[in-house]
């Protein structure tokens, strides 16, 4: 899915000041010879965001290869921990407001807030009320299931009346 470009770079940059942008990167596959394929681009904004058209960053919520690709190469890129959604880490560090930075092999820690991908992206969206809803549809679907099964076993096996009254003691329960 992110081997096409999933947004044009003109609409990934529309919203923002040309001075904001510190550089836009053209990531290419030297191997893809089809005359269809199309270039990624990273952008790299003032306050160290950096945006590719796949979009992973904001529908996967981590970076992408295009964008490991410019930390390697740009002496302005950033690896920020801010870029890894919340929803990656199985619990929030007690310290939020200092980030380990990594720019050309150097660690470092910062403060620096990264506004862009804050506006564009959510907040987490797996959400207590959220994850019961997904717990009942799981729950729904194995019941289904079992209930599936038990009905095309009854069929074959000529016991139809026997699960018809197993359901109604069940029903009248409850």
């Amino acid at each position: 899915m992110y081997d096409m470009p999933q947004i044009r770079l003109q609409d990934l940059l529309s919203n923002l000041d040309n001075t904001e942008i510190q550089e836009i990167w053209e990531v290419s596959y030297i191997t893809i010879t089809s005359s269809t394929a199309k270039p990624h681009y990273v952008a790299i904004l003032a306050d160290a965001t950096s945006f590719c058209t796949c979009m992973n960053i904001i529908n996967q919520g981590m970076p992408c290869r295009h964008q490991y690709r410019i930390l390697l190469q740009s002496d302005k890129a950033v690896f920020h921990m801010g870029f890894i959604h919340t929803r990656w880490f199985e619990s929030m560090p007690s310290e939020t407001s200092r980030y380990a930075t990594i720019a050309q092999g150097n660690k470092t820690y910062s403060i620096k807030l990264l506004h862009y991908i804050d506006q564009i992206r959510t907040g987490n969206v797996y959400t207590s009320t959220i994850k019961k809803t997904a717990d009942k549809r799981i729950e729904f679907g194995s019941a289904m299931s079992m209930a599936k099964t038990s009905v095309q076993i009854a069929v074959t096996e000529g016991a139809t009346g026997e699960l018809t009254g197993l359901l109604t003691q069940f029903i009248m329960k409850y």
